[in-house]
């Protein structure tokens, strides 16, 4: 996997995972935050479902990918896609494995890997729980009462992402929908779903490819 695409997928992920509040104002924006960052004070660990609807402008159909999510803060992550073709990336402490299929799985440790270093370190910086700092690079909007569109200040990221709308649940605060328009014209688009908040996944998911919740 090429340091491009790692960097899209750890954009991807982050954005795919909390999301990020905010409002036509700037206190509306902070106050807002600090909600985020108190719910996310007492989530230690949680499981989603997600459906990933990839519209390219090539294909008159959007390409589907099913999958899940598993977080344990401060350090432990699984992403994996299910269907139709399996793969993972997953993380513990310094320690990391990238799963494709029926290839044997590629080991790597974050000390050693300068790419996957910067991986974790951005994804981290979103699912830590401090979001505050975020308003730095993102110029945020309140759409309507759950939705919140983000259009990045970075050119590394605006390279790749012209912006992301997110829908959060009213209810959890976290993300139901999030959608992602690329500066290719192409698009993202991620619905989560059974959300399981503060239970303790097993140790495996996140060192062994064929773990299973």
């Amino acid at each position: 996997m090429t340091a491009k695409r790692l960097v899209l997928l750890c954009i991807l992920l982050v954005f795919c995972s909390l999301g990020c509040p905010g409002s036509g104002s700037a206190t509306a924006v902070s106050t807002f935050l600090h909600q985020i960052e108190a719910a996310a004070a007492t989530t230690h660990s949680f499981t989603c479902d997600f459906i990933q609807e990839k519209h390219l402008a090539m294909f008159k159909k959007p390409v589907m990918f099913k999958g899940s999510l598993a977080i344990v803060r401060p350090d432990k992550l699984r992403w994996e896609f299910t269907e139709p073709l399996p793969s993972a990336l997953l993380l513990s402490g310094v320690s990391g494995m990238r799963c494709n299929g029926e290839a044997p799985p590629q080991a790597f440790s974050l000390d050693a890997d300068p790419v996957m270093k910067i991986v974790a370190e951005q994804l981290w910086s979103w699912l830590g729980g401090n979001y505050t700092h975020l308003e730095e690079i993102y110029t945020m909007e309140l759409v309507d009462a759950t939705t919140l569109r983000l259009i990045p200040k970075e050119k590394m990221i605006a390279d790749f992402i012209a912006g992301i709308t997110i829908r959060f649940d009213r209810t959890t605060l976290q993300p139901a929908t999030v959608e992602i328009l690329e500066a290719t014209a192409d698009s993202t688009k991620l619905l989560f779903s059974h959300y399981r908040l503060n239970i303790e996944p097993a140790k495996s998911l996140f060192c062994d490819c064929d773990s299973r919740e």
